[in-house]
């Protein structure tokens, strides 16, 4: 029952929404503008300096942007050098015996 009353309410508000929505367009559509006489005719020749100062005067197109390409498919940052293999430790100081070595 809830699902019937909450498309009814969804229903009656669009309703309600688009009626006064058409009653603008209507009343847009009844709108006349200014006429305008033979003498208030504006004709193109009083706007021939104008366009052409504007053809002489471009504005210079901005920088296109950069496109960064995607991380997969850029080399991989250089690696530092592996550190250099250390030195084996010196051997331990031989002990000698108070007796002579044999020969």
């Amino acid at each position: 029952m809830s699902a019937i009353s909450s498309l009814l309410r969804f229903l009656f508000i669009h309703v309600l929404l688009f009626s006064s929505h058409s009653n603008y367009i209507c009343k847009a559509f009844e709108w006349e503008g200014p006429s305008r006489s033979s003498s208030d005719a504006i004709s193109l020749n009083d706007f021939a300096s104008y366009k052409l100062g504007v053809l002489r005067r471009r504005i210079p197109l901005p920088p296109s942007p950069r496109v960064n390409p995607p991380l997969h498919f850029s080399p991989p940052p250089p690696q530092a050098p592996p550190p250099p293999p250390q030195a084996p430790p010196p051997p331990p100081p031989r002990r000698y015996s108070k007796s002579p070595p044999p020969y």
